[in-house]
C-alpha cells in the first residue's frame, strides 16, 4: 500500500510538472529532487551549446535548447567547467586531475592525463592545440599538442585558481580566491599577479577588449588600463555571491550567481541591474554567443536561454536527460 501511494505522489507530481511547463513564457519549473547541478556551459552558435556538470554529465543541444542530449563522458566525476576553441574541438576540466577533449563538437570525450589529483576549476582554449587550465592552490596546466601532454606552469599563487580568459592568444586572465588576479601577456607560460585594492574573492572573469577587463565574486571589480587600477562596481542584488560572466559587448556584460541572481549591465557597469531568471537555484555558469543570445547553467539542473540580451530569460530544464548526483 505505501508504495503504491508513493507511486501516485510522484505520478501527480510528474503532471503537475508537465502541465505547468505547458503555460509557456518564463514559467518556472519543477524540479524534482535530486538532479544533477550544471556547473560550466559554452555557446558555440546560436544554436548549439554544451553544458558540463556533476557526476560526469555533458549536455548538448543543436536546436537552441528545444531538446538536450546527454552523451557519455567515461566518468562519473565532477565537471566543473568546459570550453570550445572551434565548433569541433573542446575540452572540459574537473574533480581530481580530469581532462577530457572532444573532437566532434562534444559526441564523443576522450580522457587525458594531468598528472594530478587537485581539483580542476578553469579552462580555456586559445587555439585546437593549446589550452590553460587551472585549479586549486596555485595550479596552472598548459598543453601545446592538444592535450596530449599537460605542463605545470608556476603561478607565485598559492590561491584557489578558477576561472580564466584569454583575450587574443597571448592576454589572459585568472580569477582567484583572493584580492588579486593573475595576468599572463606571454600566452600562460608566465603568470603575475594583479592586486585590485579590494577585500575579495573572484569567481567570474571577462575581457571587453585588451585593455578592459571584469571580474566577479564577492563583489565587482573593473580595469579599464590593463589591469594596473581597479574600479569597484555595486552589485544590485546586495551580499550574493556571483560565479559567472560574459561579455556581450564593449558596454554589456551579464553575471550570474546564487539564489537564482543574474545582473546585466549595458555601460560598462556604471550601473548594473537585476534581470528576473524566474528560478531561486544558484546559476553557476553564463556563456553568450552574441550580443543577445545566451544559456546560463547551475544548481537542479537549472538551464535557461534568452535571445534578448539576459533582459529576460526562458526555462529549458524539463528538455534535459540528466542523471541524479
Amino acid at each position: 500500500m505505501k508504495n503504491y501511494i508513493f507511486f501516485l505522489f510522484i505520478l501527480s507530481v510528474l503532471i503537475f510538472s508537465i502541465l505547468v511547463s505547458g503555460c509557456g513564457g518564463n514559467t518556472t519549473e519543477i524540479i524534482l529532487p535530486g538532479r544533477a547541478a550544471l556547473y560550466g556551459v559554452e555557446m558555440v552558435d546560436e544554436n548549439t551549446a554544451v553544458a558540463v556538470g556533476a557526476a560526469g554529465t555533458a549536455l548538448k543541444t543543436t536546436n537552441g535548447g528545444i531538446s538536450w542530449t546527454k552523451y557519455p563522458t567515461g566518468s562519473s566525476s565532477r565537471l566543473n567547467a568546459v570550453h570550445f576553441a572551434t565548433a569541433a574541438i573542446g575540452t572540459a576540466v574537473g574533480a581530481g586531475g580530469l581532462i577530457l577533449r572532444t573532437i566532434d563538437g562534444g559526441n564523443t570525450w576522450i580522457s587525458q592525463t594531468s598528472g594530478k589529483t587537485s581539483e580542476l576549476n578553469g579552462i580555456f582554449m586559445t587555439s585546437g592545440s593549446t589550452a590553460v587550465a587551472t585549479g586549486n592552490a596555485g595550479l596552472i596546466l598548459r598543453t601545446q599538442d592538444g592535450g596530449t601532454t599537460w605542463v605545470t606552469i608556476s603561478s607565485g599563487s598559492t590561491d584557489n585558481l578558477r576561472s580564466l580568459v584569454f583575450t587574443g592568444t597571448t592576454d589572459g586572465r585568472i580569477a582567484t580566491s583572493s584580492q588579486s588576479l593573475l595576468r599572463t601577456t606571454n600566452g600562460g607560460t608566465g603568470w603575475t599577479q594583479q592586486p585590485t585594492g579590494v577585500i575579495n574573492q573572484f569567481f567570474g572573469v571577462a575581457f571587453s577588449d585588451a585593455s578592459t577587463c571584469t571580474a566577479v565574486g564577492s563583489t565587482i571589480v573593473k580595469t579599464t588600463d590593463g589591469g594596473t587600477s581597479w574600479t569597484a562596481q555595486t552589485n544590485p542584488a546586495g551580499a550574493i555571491l556571483l560565479y559567472s560572466l560574459s561579455t556581450l559587448s564593449p558596454d554589456a556584460s551579464v553575471a550570474v550567481g546564487e539564489s537564482g541572481t543574474v545582473i546585466r549591465t549595458t555601460n560598462g557597469g556604471a550601473v548594473w541591474n537585476i534581470s528576473a531568471s524566474n528560478t531561486d537555484f544558484t546559476i553557476r555558469g553564463v556563456s553568450f554567443v552574441d550580443a543577445t543570445t545566451g544559456t546560463a547553467v547551475g544548481d537542479g539542473g537549472t538551464i535557461l536561454r534568452t535571445t534578448n540580451g539576459g533582459v529576460s530569460w526562458t526555462s529549458q530544464t524539463k528538455n534535459t536527460p540528466q542523471p541524479t548526483e
